[in-house]
């Protein structure tokens, strides 16, 4: 993104009026952020247009707007902002003033808690192995989600909030701690803040990702959520080592004394019933041989 100079006094605006572009601004530090890789995988899965801001840069109003012509629709931080932008930084006024004119959400994909963002402070460890717990709020926001957020080599804080009213949790860990939620920010907007990280092979950010993309567009975004099932079959044609009943042996393992029995395969009507069953049940079967 080009950097441009100083911010121009911002115009009034009207949300319900405004421009307002589909596309989202993910502002990171790089490859090196711990859920850098987790959000870009989740936007260009998705096909969600959006902009890269390395926060080696510096974020100005006209990067974000021109008048009542909003650029984005939404804002990520893949880590807290204010580790990105600078704290009380001019930045960070642009930001929050962006987002409060416009009525846009932003989310901060993980931070440590601190009385700023709802949460009391807690300290950090070693999540893995434990599972998060939708609440009900948190049922509306991920609906399609159903039980336990198992999490897998996962860093992270288990903080309380500081006042209710502010904040409402969506997911919590173990004792009813806050790990997701949403804090009414002071400045005049909705964010979502996370408490744990996310690398791009992990199971709990592709659980979640969607619900997060639907809540920080507002339900209304550039884009399609896939998912696909397949039943993967390895070695299928392969001569199997299944026990015979009928010579009490396994091909193979036969004794030299005794005649070896013929390999178990698949016959015409195998392949005939595996089709049918496709067929019937609206699945496909993944026959895959490893050689």
């Amino acid at each position: 993104m080009t950097v441009i100079g100083a911010p121009s006094t911002a115009e009034a605006v009207d949300p319900a009026t405004a421009r307002i572009d589909m596309k989202v601004l993910l502002i990171t530090d790089g490859e090196a952020d711990p859920t850098h890789g987790a959000w870009v995988a989740l936007l260009d899965g998705e096909g969600v247009p959006y902009d890269l801001f390395d926060a080696a840069n510096t974020l100005t109003e006209a990067d974000l707007r021109n008048g009542d012509h909003a650029y984005y629709q939404a804002v990520v931080c893949s880590i807290r902002c204010t580790e990105l932008l600078g704290y009380e930084s001019a930045e960070m006024a642009a930001l929050d003033a962006f987002l409060a004119d416009f009525e846009l959400r932003r989310i901060q994909g993980y931070v440590w808690p601190e009385p700023d963002l709802g949460l009391n402070p807690s300290v950090g460890d070693d999540r893995v192995g434990d599972s998060l717990t939708l609440t009900s709020a948190g049922a509306a926001v991920f609906p399609y989600l159903d039980g336990t957020i198992p999490l897998d080599d996962t860093w992270g804080y288990y903080p309380t909030v500081v006042d209710p009213a502010a904040f409402e949790i969506l997911a919590e860990g173990p004792g009813g701690l806050a790990v997701v939620g949403v804090y009414q920010n002071p400045a005049g907007f909705e964010e979502l803040v996370i408490t744990i990280d996310s690398g791009d092979w992990q199971t709990h950010p592709k659980l979640l990702g969607h619900g997060l993309l639907n809540w920080v567009t507002k339900g209304v975004y550039l884009g399609y959520s896939r998912n696909y099932f397949t039943a993967h079959f390895d070695d299928i044609f392969m001569a199997d080592d299944r026990w015979d009943v009928d010579l009490n042996v396994t091909p193979g393992d036969t004794p030299a004394s005794e005649p070896e029995p013929p390999p178990i395969r698949m016959v015409p009507a195998d392949v005939d019933r595996a089709l049918q069953w496709q067929t019937d049940n609206g699945i496909r079967l993944d026959m895959v041989y490893n050689g």
